[in-house]
């Protein structure tokens, strides 16, 4: 037969007990034995310190017994405090690791060309190359100008655009660049220059393109053929034009005079005239046929500059985009 009874507090299991129930009693005396005990051992060498605890006091899970003190327990801690620093930078490190697998947009954009797809394994670096953007919202294309024009181009000059995939249109674009970095082919040294184009509707990346840049503009501005200009800024006009009252002293065909002149720009075809000819002047100039015959051309002055807004003397040498515009 067992009996259970509650500890008193001092009974241990050097204890003997005998039990009596009702009209019987155990013929002799038993061991005590103590339902559940803990031996508290000490996890490290060191100095105890705050030991207060005597025999027959009661404790509960979890109450401090004591605190052992020491060069190993210190070191123990400060190693797991380092452990723990390390534990996070490790964390952090690999958080970041993680972050290279999540591939963004760099740029905000139409998807033109896609070079893997879904379950593609791929190495890092210029070789894993995705899919490739163009920011169409402008696009951009470089023209080759000549040496001896590049002086006259420079950054925000207006530049016309025509494209023989868009026809009947007429793009305007803008210089953004003029490269100091010329290349020479040749004999011929060209500077690179970049234009870009922000309405294009109709033009895609890739189309070829001609292009001319604006270096000088005159709007509702008389103009002559260029041919009626001669030598000492001179142009011959009929005696009876308004401008001939400033005739000069100068010997001329019989009904018409000479007058002098002030120019400005020109587009090869036809120069402004500044001063000395007004509205209503008829002028005259030898025009020679490409198979060598000549003859007197006559006409009045026209109100506005025949390709006013083309570059003067024409489009510099090498201003044509030889190559598509890039996005």
């Amino acid at each position: 037969m067992r009996v259970k009874a509650a500890n008193p507090g001092l009974v241990t299991e050097d204890y003997t007990a005998s039990a009596v129930i009702g009209s019987y009693s155990s013929y002799g005396s038993a061991s005590v034995k103590v339902s559940e005990s803990s031996t508290v051992t000490a996890e490290t060498s060191g100095k105890v310190s705050g030991l207060n605890l005597l025999a027959g006091d009661t404790v509960s899970k979890g109450d401090r017994v004591c605190t052992i003190t020491g060069d190993s327990v210190d070191n123990a801690i400060e190693n797991a405090r380092i452990s723990v620093s390390n534990a996070g930078s490790s964390l952090e490190n690999a958080q970041d690791r993680l972050s290279d697998y999540e591939v963004t947009a760099p740029i905000s954009g139409t998807v033109v060309t896609k070079s893997a797809k879904a379950g593609d394994k791929i190495e890092g670096g210029s070789s894993g190359t995705l899919c490739t953007i163009y920011d169409l919202t402008y696009l951009e294309m470089t023209m080759n100008i000549d040496e001896l024009d590049i002086s006259d181009v420079a950054v925000g000059q207006t530049v016309e655009v025509t494209a023989d995939a868009v026809e009947s249109k007429t793009y305007t674009g803008v210089v953004t660049r003029v490269s100091v970095a010329g290349v020479t082919s040749g004999g011929i040294t060209a500077y690179p220059v970049t234009v870009r184009i922000d309405e294009t509707d109709g033009l895609l990346p890739g189309m070829n393109v001609d292009a001319e840049i604006v270096i000088e503009e005159s709007r509702d501005t008389l103009a002559i053929p260029c041919g009626a200009l001669n030598r000492g800024d001179t142009v011959l006009i009929t005696a009876g034009s308004p401008s001939a009252v400033n005739a000069l002293d100068q010997e001329a065909p019989e009904g018409y005079v000479y007058v002098e002149v002030e120019t400005g720009v020109s587009d090869g075809s036809y120069i402004e005239v500044t001063s000395g000819l007004q509205e209503g002047d008829t002028v005259a100039y030898i025009r020679v046929s490409s198979s060598g015959d000549s003859g007197m051309m006559m006409g009045g002055m026209p109100g506005g500059m025949p390709g006013s807004g083309m570059p003067s003397g024409g489009m510099p040498s090498g201003g044509r985009g030889g190559g598509g515009p890039m996005g």
